[in-house]
């Protein structure tokens, strides 16, 4: 008797593909393709194919998984989810930049609020977080707005961050953005 028991199959087209160009389009949907044929051969060892489970990406290709896994579940039995690369949070300014939404379909789950703690020298204000505080994966944490201890929130792009000297001024809370997706310690 086998031990094994297959439930379905799972995979993340956005490492094999970088980009919205004609070949970064054609290299998700061929995987997500892949993932789709090894289904179809699973088949026969899934004790419930209707409940087998496929599962890709879609944070950066979402169009192109939807498009594939829908032409698939239209033939073959099983449970078709399109699942985001980033199930919580994501990169924002990365997927935003790769969306075929125009920037209008993907918005941050999350954002997170850090005070400033020191301002050791000019130009440089050190934060109450770090990265196990706001993990990301591709991109930095950005700043989106500056609040005064009072509350009042000052859009960072009316603040100069840069003013000669702060040490004078009082902490405030600065929400960063942008946060990634959570990481297993190596």
């Amino acid at each position: 008797m086998d031990a094994t028991a297959f439930v379905g199959v799972a995979g993340y087209e956005g490492a094999v593909a970088h980009g919205r160009s004609g070949d970064a389009l054609h290299d998700a949907g061929a995987f997500v393709a892949d993932l789709v044929a090894l289904h179809e051969t699973l088949l026969p060892r899934y004790d419930d194919p209707a409940a087998a489970i496929v599962t890709a990406g879609g944070s950066a290709f979402p169009d192109v998984v939807a498009d594939v896994l829908a032409e698939a579940a239209a033939r073959l039995p099983g449970r078709f989810v399109i699942r985001s690369g980033a199930s919580l949070i994501h990169d924002e300014g990365y997927y935003r930049s790769l969306s075929p939404f125009d920037g209008a379909g993907l918005r941050p789950a999350a954002r997170a609020i850090a005070r400033v703690v020191s301002t050791p020298e000019p130009g440089l204000a050190l934060l109450d977080a770090g990265k196990r505080d706001v993990p990301y994966d591709l991109d930095l944490p950005v700043p989106l707005a500056r609040l005064d201890a009072d509350g009042t929130r000052h859009p960072l792009r009316h603040v100069d961050h840069r003013r000669a000297d702060r040490r004078g001024q009082r902490p405030a809370r600065l929400p960063a953005h942008r946060p990634g997706r959570p990481r297993r310690p190596r």
